[in-house]
């Protein structure tokens, strides 16, 4: 198996083996922070936002995984700086993971989620649109071939004006549900 080369990677293989469930410190000092920083975010004051993000991050360095919440606001703050890291969201999602992963596990559909909010609320459309597609796709090449997962790729192609790819997918759906 291959390097784990940055954070992204270490965190993409420690999110697989914990099945996307990340504990958070539970002490006074890092709640009013968790709190101070979602305030920073809802009033635009993204540099102070960062700087306390940085603070957490470094307290956290070694005895904690950064909890899902802070890699989000640090997501959101990277799209307000205009640069959207869709391979950061990918390996948070699950969609894509590092060489080094002993297993590969399914993507998260609650991250997912999570990461399509903070799109939606960025007005980042595009992107949204992408990450479902590789979502799904990722999904139907593990073979969890659900109809929720057909759909879902059948509606991105509709969305993208792709109706003969969606029809396939739909007829799929229905061959394998009978």
């Amino acid at each position: 198996k291959g390097f784990l080369s940055n954070q992204s990677e270490v965190e993409s293989v420690y999110d697989a083996e914990k099945n996307y469930k990340i504990e958070e410190p539970e002490n006074e000092r890092y709640k009013l922070q968790k709190t101070y920083c979602e305030y920073l975010i809802k009033r635009g004051e993204n540099a102070e936002a960062e700087r306390i993000i940085s603070q957490i991050e470094s307290e956290l360095s070694n005895n904690f995984a950064r909890p899902d919440w802070l890699r989000l606001t640090k997501i959101r703050l990277q799209i307000r700086r205009g640069k959207f890291d869709s391979v950061e969201a990918k390996r948070f999602i699950g969609i894509e993971f590092s060489d080094a992963a002993k297993e590969i596990k399914l993507p998260s559909v609650e991250r997912l989620n999570e990461i399509l909010r903070v799109l939606r609320e960025e007005n980042l459309t595009t992107e949204i649109s992408s990450l479902n597609e590789e979502f799904f796709a990722r999904m139907l090449a593990m073979e969890n071939f659900s109809t929720t997962n057909l759909i879902g790729l059948a509606r991105v192609f509709a969305n993208k004006k792709e109706n003969e790819k969606a029809l396939q997918v739909i007829h799929l759906a229905v061959d394998t549900a009978d």
